[in-house]
Formats: C-alpha cells, sequence, structure tokens
C-alpha cells in the first residue's frame, strides 16, 4: 500500500482524491492540505482522512510516502522541493514551476538525491 497526501482540495484535488480512493488498488490517500482549511477539513471528514494546516506539514508527515501537488500553480516548485527534501515520491500537475529556473533547481535537488521521484 503506498500512503498518499493531497495537497489542494479544489476541483481537480477532489477528482484524484476521489479515484486514488475508489479506483486505484495499492493507493491510499492519508492526508490531505489546502490554503483554505475549510476546504481541507470537509474532504478529509469525507474520506476519513487527516487534514493538515499547510502543504509543508502534509510533506513532514511520516505516515505520508507520496505527495501529489494540485494547489495553484505558483506553489507547485516549492512544494516539489520540499518533497524531495524529505524523499516523497511526488506527482504535480503541471506546470511544475512557473520558470526555467525553478525547473533547473528541481533537477539539481533530484539528482543530488540519485532517485528519481518526481514525475
Amino acid at each position: 500500500m503506498l500512503n498518499i497526501g493531497v495537497i489542494g482540495c479544489g476541483a481537480i484535488g477532489r477528482d484524484h482524491i476521489r479515484r486514488l480512493h475508489d479506483l486505484v488498488p495499492g493507493a491510499e490517500v492519508v492526508a490531505c492540505a489546502d490554503y483554505f482549511q475549510e476546504a481541507a477539513d470537509k474532504v478529509a471528514a469525507q474520506y476519513g482522512i487527516r487534514a493538515y494546516a499547510s502543504g509543508e506539514e502534509l510533506i513532514a508527515a511520516p505516515e505520508v510516502q507520496a505527495i501529489l501537488i494540485t494547489s495553484s500553480d505558483d506553489s507547485h516548485a516549492g512544494y516539489v522541493l520540499e518533497g524531495l527534501k524529505h524523499g516523497k515520491y511526488i506527482f504535480c500537475e503541471k506546470p511544475l514551476a512557473l520558470n526555467a529556473a525553478d525547473c533547473e533547481k528541481i533537477i539539481e535537488a533530484e539528482l543530488k538525491r540519485n532517485k528519481r521521484l518526481t514525475g
């Protein structure tokens, strides 16, 4: 079983959570986070998972093995870099980052780990 945390509980995030919960064997959504705490709390109650106050807290949580990033575009690079820092598997909705410099930082961080974590 792969324990997944989802950052971003808007329409796209909720749809990913539903698919992971209902259709993907071996995947278990265990946590969520959103800029709007109410949104995270609502999703958490619906699926019986934990709502974190921030994406960074979710990423640092020991029960989260992989993160799915569906938050606003400008937050993607920061969450990806944080996920790499913690050695978590990462799936990020596009765009990965808003500029080439942030993409290069992500590539460098992943190469330092010598393990492919970002998809």
